[in-house]
């Protein structure tokens, strides 16, 4: 087996095995592009508020989600541009061994939605957990999307599916490019030319119409 037919070969099988994985990944990464306006659509009662005159002070705001859950802390605020829609608060665990120390890992619940103009709490949602509620469909996703529900492993076949498409992309360059010849060198038989036939004289009387010519080819050895 010649080396181009061994890289048709590596090309065909790669693409055929990668085809799963890159149409779960088109498909969730599209999601993902437009998850923010699908959430409020989704769940409204979590994204979408009534604007008020003032907005409420997120001191207060921390102050009562901290209060309602002792063993967590205010990460940090997300805000959006639009006046109709909710503050996201990600959560942080409080470690035992002091105060105000912040531990990332596994906060429950990981997110808080706050209406910004009565500082009123909305819901509560753990990103990434399992559940059959509208809440939990774009964590799932997302979660689909990076690690195949997989954690730390899933994040390493990602990568490795990612690193594979890369090679059969340059592959199939590979392919896709012309043949380059040395000096020397014919053109491949695929690509040669065919012998022309001989070409053929037409002979006819000045005057004559085309349907009086007599046609003839000449012979293989004139010039």
């Amino acid at each position: 087996m010649t080396f181009r037919k061994s890289l048709q070969r590596i090309h065909r099988w790669c693409g055929i095995a990668l085809a799963a994985f890159l149409v779960l990944a088109g498909v969730t990464g599209a999601f993902l592009a437009f998850h923010h306006e699908i959430e409020a659509a989704l769940v409204p009662e979590l994204h979408r508020v009534t604007p008020g005159p003032g907005r409420a002070s997120l001191d207060e705001v921390a102050a009562r989600i901290e209060s309602r859950h002792p063993t967590l802390a205010v990460g940090y605020f997300l805000f959006t541009p639009d006046e109709g829609a909710a503050i996201r608060v990600i959560m942080n665990t409080r470690r035992a061994a002091g105060e105000g120390r912040l531990d990332r890992d596994s906060p429950k619940p990981s997110e808080i939605f706050v209406d910004p103009y009565t500082g009123a709490i909305l819901g509560e949602r753990n990103w990434g957990e399992f559940g059959a509620t509208r809440s939990h469909f774009a964590p799932m996703v997302y979660r689909l999307h990076m690690s195949l529900f997989l954690g730390e492993a899933g994040q390493w076949i990602t990568a490795a599916v990612a690193a594979t498409w890369i090679v059969t992309l340059l592959i199939g360059a590979v392919l896709a490019a012309p043949r380059l010849r040395l000096p020397g060198q014919g053109v491949p038989g695929e690509m040669a030319r065919r012998p022309r036939a001989p070409s053929s004289t037409c002979t006819a009387r000045s005057g004559s119409p085309p349907s009086s010519c007599s046609w003839s080819s000449p012979s293989p050895g004139s010039t």
